[in-house]
């Protein structure tokens, strides 16, 4: 029970100096623009997730942090969802849109992309356009790499989700 109390002390006291230092202010105000006009709970968790994270080190890191917010500013729902999902895998080599995942079960909009034929309605074409954008925009920055028809996290990606998912 001391040692937690101590430690939420301690993480007290940093977030406090942080928040003096204009650096950390900056960090905080971006967080609370960003989360002002989030759309989602989920979205907002992850802002106040990459906040906490930045203003409870002991050194702050207002470059990584600020790059961090940055790029979260620019993606999506669905493409941070689309990340989420190549986390979860980026170990396999054969990564693909598996059905039996439950992140596909809950978001199929997103990661369940149709098999396009020649008779394939435009509705078919335009979902299908939408989920390689997603992708296109997770290479862009950086977040994904792409191999062949496989995708994989890369280092940058992997620390986005270390700030975003609290892990």
């Amino acid at each position: 029970m001391d040692a937690n109390l101590s430690s939420v002390t301690g993480d007290l006291n940093r977030v406090k100096n942080h928040l003096r230092d204009e650096q950390g202010f900056d960090l905080f105000e971006e967080s609370v623009d960003q989360a002002a006009r989030a759309l989602s709970e989920e979205r907002r968790k992850h802002l106040a997730n990459v906040l906490t994270r930045s203003l409870t080190q002991e050194e702050l890191k207002y470059t990584e942090s600020k790059k961090l917010l940055n790029i979260l500013r620019e993606l999506t729902d669905e493409e941070l969802i689309m990340l989420v999902y190549y986390s979860e895998y980026s170990e396999r080599s054969d990564l693909g849109f598996d059905g039996s995942h439950s992140m596909v079960r809950q978001y199929p909009e997103i990661l369940n992309p149709p098999l396009l034929t020649k008779g394939s309605v435009q509705e078919e074409r335009d979902k299908a356009a939408l989920q390689e954008s997603y992708q296109n925009t997770l290479v862009r920055f950086g977040l994904l790499d792409k191999e062949g028809n496989s995708f994989y996290l890369t280092g940058f990606g992997h620390l986005l989700l270390h700030y975003i998912l609290n892990r």
